[in-house]
């Protein structure tokens, strides 16, 4: 199992390699460059996306009635199955192979799920990316405010924002 510190590595590695410098991350053309389709299906309101390797093209598929901030995190969440979950290069061809980002997942109580969101954390809102922008927020802005405007920023939702700053111990 990849360590947080390998996971960071991994999602600034992805940013190194598309040239991406500033926020918000371009998750889709990360995910198409390296070779894996998205597709926004109906999947009820349980279940935001999954990851399948159908013939040799992985796809994700993302819940088409979640918001944006929702689809970037999830992807970005299916994205570390794809890299870091896979058992043997013959699971890309067998279609049942499935990694659900569900209600479940999104609570983060299973280890592979943990890392996965761990890694859409890191790559959504690299660390550095996050400290450059702070410098730029007003020193009388409230932490509500901060964290609306960031996550405006970096297009992800305010709960994601605020877990990565407290993560990052840049929110008490």
């Amino acid at each position: 199992m990849p360590s947080i510190k390998e996971l960071s590595k991994k999602a600034n590695l992805l940013l190194e390699k598309f040239s991406i410098s500033k926020p918000p991350v371009h998750i889709k053309e990360i995910v198409k460059g390296l070779g894996i389709d998205i597709r926004s299906e109906d999947l009820g309101e349980s279940v935001s996306g999954f990851i399948v390797f159908k013939n040799e093209t992985p796809v994700i598929c993302v819940n088409k009635n979640d918001g944006i901030e929702r689809k970037r995190f999830t992807i970005a969440h299916e994205l570390c199955h794809f890299l870091f979950h896979r058992s043997s290069k013959d699971a890309l061809f067998i279609s049942k192979v499935v990694h659900f980002r569900d209600e479940l997942s999104s609570l983060g109580e299973l280890n592979k799920e943990k890392e996965a969101n761990a890694f859409a954390a890191a790559l959504l809102m690299p660390e550095l990316f996050i400290s450059e922008s702070i410098k730029k927020l007003p020193n009388n802005m409230s932490d509500e405010d901060a964290i609306k405007k960031l996550a405006a920023e970096f297009k992800v939702s305010e709960v994601a924002m605020t877990y990565r700053l407290s993560n990052l111990k840049l929110l008490y």
